[in-house]
């Protein structure tokens, strides 16, 4: 496609905009207030297995945690562009006149809100793209970005071909044909009974060894590898990653013990 010739391209129907997903942002535990709020959740009496009780716990503060996110972090691009305007204005005019205690101190503080909204851009979009051999800090909001594009792309399935090799677009019409796909590829083939393998054993665990690898997970144990998983990992359906678990492991940490011995 040349540059020199603009052209308008037509997709047809544009795709239905599903609900925004829940993700928990680490700079989110910095907070003042993101304690305090987690506890109060937390501090609810609720009812149910260990397991339901955690997810219970977990569904009130997500929906707590997007309406205190969205009130503080709404817009941090249009937040960038206007403090950037006023930082410009203030600026200008003590170039333009002697500046007094106030216009330096209003200077000021512009410039650290300012500073501080991009390198909280920067957590997000670093966070986002799931790049995790740069650095905060570097000012790499653009690269960020780019890898974020990049990324949506690769996972949005816009169209598929399906078993007569007509090519589908419409939403719903993928759905059906992605069903219809791996029913007949997992249901509709027969059960396949495999022989019992009769491999040679050197030697069988004695008492002690079968007791050590049988016996129950420590509340210690399940700590730790919480701890030793990295702060960036990729969090799961709930949008919850490491980082959130880490920080707020003296109120929540109990509950998930709980959930996971009772699991196990």
């Amino acid at each position: 496609m040349s540059d020199h010739c603009p052209v308008v391209v037509d997709r047809g129907s544009p795709l239905r905009c599903r609900g925004k997903q829940f993700y928990f942002f680490n700079h989110w535990s910095e907070h003042a207030e993101f304690l305090p709020l987690v506890e109060q959740i937390w501090s609810q009496p609720l009812a149910g297995s260990p397991m339901s009780i955690l997810l219970q716990k977990l569904h009130l503060l997500k929906t707590k945690l997007k309406g205190w996110s969205r009130a503080l972090f709404h817009n941090l691009d249009g937040q960038v562009e206007e403090l950037k305007a006023e930082l410009d204005r203030l600026q200008s005019s003590a170039l333009t006149c002697n500046p007094d205690g106030d216009l330096v101190r209003r200077e000021r503080e512009t410039a650290n809100r300012l500073h501080k909204i991009m390198n909280i851009r920067e957590f997000e979009l670093r966070q986002k793209s799931r790049v995790k051999w740069l650095q905060n800090g570097d000012s790499n909001s653009d690269f960020f970005h780019r890898s974020l594009w990049m990324r949506r792309a690769q996972n949005c399935i816009t169209a598929i071909h399906d078993s007569n090799g007509d090519l589908i677009s419409d939403e719903d019409a993928i759905c059906v044909e992605a069903t219809r796909f791996f029913e007949s590829t997992f249901m509709g083939t027969s059960q396949i009974i495999c022989n019992p393998l009769d491999l040679p054993v050197d030697r069988a665990l004695d008492s002690l060894e079968a007791a050590e690898i049988s016996k129950d997970f420590t509340a210690d144990e399940v700590k730790a590898v919480v701890f030793s998983m990295d702060d960036h990992t990729t969090p799961g359906t709930d949008g919850f990653g490491a980082m959130f678990f880490k920080k707020t492991w003296d109120i929540t940490g109990s509950d998930v013990v709980a959930a996971i011995l009772s699991f196990f």
